[in-house]
C-alpha cells in the first residue's frame, strides 16, 4: 500500500501526570516514582470535544476533495461514543469502524484497507485513529502500573499506485490465554505482561524485520517495557522509538502513526517495523519502507 499522506495533530495543552496521578488518588511521592519509572511526565490533552472536532476538519482539509478517499476507516483504542465531523473530502465515502482491539486495533484497520485496495473495492481508504478523553475525568487517563493516556489524531490516506514509501501487508495475532483483558485478576494481568516480549517476537520474525538495521515504532507503552525488551532481547534502545515519552503520553492506537510520521520526516532508514500490543493480547505490525 503507498502512502499517499499522513497527517498527524497532538494538541499543545500538557496535563502533568503529577496532577493527573493526584486525581486518581495518588500521592506526589508515588506521582514521581511512577513518572521516573516509566518515563512520563504529562499527557497530550484536547480541552474538549469540540477542539477534537477541530483538529479532525484541519486535517481533512489538508487531503482535500482531489484526493478523497472511497472508504473511510476508523479506529480508536476503546469503544468510546464519538462521532467524526462531516467534511466534504469525505462525501459519498463508506465509513468503517474498528474498536474492539484496543491498542491494535490501527492493524486490523490497516487489514481491511489492504483487503479493500488489492480486491478493488476502493482506490483510495483513509484511515483515522485518534483518541480523545476531554470528556472524561482527569484520573481516566491513569493506568496504575503501566501508563499515561494521551491525546492525538492521524489520518493516513492510503491507495494502490506505484513507488512512495509504502505499508506492507499487516500480521495480525490473539493469545486467547490473554483474553481476560481490563477485567483480569492481578495473577492474569501479570501473565499477559509477561507474554509481551513474546509477542513482540514473534510479531517481529513475521514481518521480516532486520535488528540489526529497522527501527521499531511501537505502542509508546511506557518506557520500563522497552527499556527491559532492549535488554533481554539485545536489540538497541536507540532502534525502539518512544518519541511520545515523556510529554505526550500513550494515544492508544494512534501510537505507531505518530511514530511513523517522523521517522518519515528524518528520512533516515530505509524501513522500520510498526507494532502494537493490546490488552487481551490483540497485537499487529506492518513493515514500513521508504520509496
Amino acid at each position: 500500500m503507498r502512502i499517499n499522506r499522513l497527517l498527524c495533530h497532538v494538541p499543545s495543552r500538557r496535563l502533568p501526570g503529577a496532577d493527573i496521578l493526584a486525581a486518581a488518588g495518588e500521592s506526589r511521592a508515588q506521582a514521581r516514582i511512577f513518572g521516573k519509572l516509566f518515563g512520563f511526565e504529562s499527557a497530550a490533552a484536547y480541552a474538549s470535544p469540540a477542539e477534537v472536532e477541530t483538529a479532525w476538519l484541519e486535517l481533512f482539509g489538508q487531503i482535500g476533495a482531489a484526493a478523497a478517499p472511497d472508504a473511510v476507516i476508523e479506529v480508536r483504542g476503546l469503544p468510546l461514543p464519538a462521532s467524526l465531523p462531516e467534511h466534504p473530502a469525505l462525501a459519498g465515502a463508506r465509513r468503517f469502524r474498528i474498536d474492539q482491539f484496543n491498542c491494535a486495533g490501527l492493524f486490523w484497520g490497516l487489514d481491511l484497507a489492504e483487503r479493500l485496495l488489492r480486491q478493488g473495492r476502493a482506490r483510495r481508504v483513509l484511515l483515522l485513529a485518534g483518541e480523545d478523553s476531554s470528556a472524561l475525568p482527569p484520573a481516566h487517563r491513569y493506568w496504575a502500573g503501566c501508563t499515561l493516556i494521551g491525546d492525538a489524531c492521524a489520518a493516513l490516506l492510503l491507495d494502490a499506485e506505484p513507488g512512495g514509501a509504502r505499508l506492507e501487508r499487516p500480521r495480525l495475532a490473539r493469545r486467547n490465554q490473554h483474553h481476560q483483558g481490563l477485567y483480569g485478576a492481578p495473577e492474569e494481568t501479570q501473565a499477559f505482561y509477561q507474554a509481551h516480549d513474546d509477542m513482540v517476537d514473534a510479531l517481529l520474525a513475521q514481518i521480516g524485520f532486520d535488528a540489526e538495521r529497522d527501527a521499531l515504532l511501537p505502542h509508546n507503552i511506557n518506557q520500563l517495557s522497552w527499556v527491559q525488551y532492549s535488554r533481554r532481547r539485545g536489540l538497541a534502545l536507540e532502534r525502539i522509538r518512544r518519541d511520545l515519552l515523556p510529554a505526550v503520553g500513550h494515544c492508544y492506537a494512534a501510537d505507531p502513526l505518530l511514530l511513523l510520521r517522523r521517522w518519515l520526516d528524518e528520512g533516515e532508514g530505509e524501513a522500520a517495523a510498526l507494532l502494537s500490543i493490546g490488552l487481551g493480547a490483540y497485537s499487529g505490525a506492518c513493515m514500513a519502507r521508504r520509496a
